[in-house]
């Protein structure tokens, strides 16, 4: 089972949080804190290490946004992380007419 350092916790929390408030584009690491009850100087410093400065919004239909995460090694158990974002969670796993990014966790060693 892979095993998330709290930093990583953290800063998966904010994605989560700005997932699930697309009406407002701007949000503060201290907005996001105070919503998970976690402190804001430390989601400040994770945002800023993950090089976030400025944020703007990815994509704004919403048909296409997703947010997908992967249990295991080798993309397996594929799920959405919103019940709302209704794309397959193997959309990226073949080919696609949309661009997406990908964040990876470091494993030890």
């Amino acid at each position: 089972m892979l095993k998330l350092t709290k930093k990583a916790d953290y800063g998966l929390m904010a994605l989560k949080y700005l997932a699930e408030h697309p009406e407002s584009p701007a949000q503060s690491a201290k907005d996001i804190a105070d919503a998970y009850g976690i402190p804001a100087q430390l989601l400040a410093k994770i945002l800023q290490r993950a090089g976030a400065v400025r944020a703007m919004e990815l994509d704004i239909n919403e048909d296409w946004t997703s947010f997908i995460t992967y249990r295991h090694p080798g993309a397996k158990e594929p799920s959405n992380l919103l019940p709302e974002m209704f794309r397959p969670s193997t959309r990226y796993l073949e080919p696609d007419e949309r661009d997406f990014f990908a964040v990876y966790v470091k494993g030890p060693g």
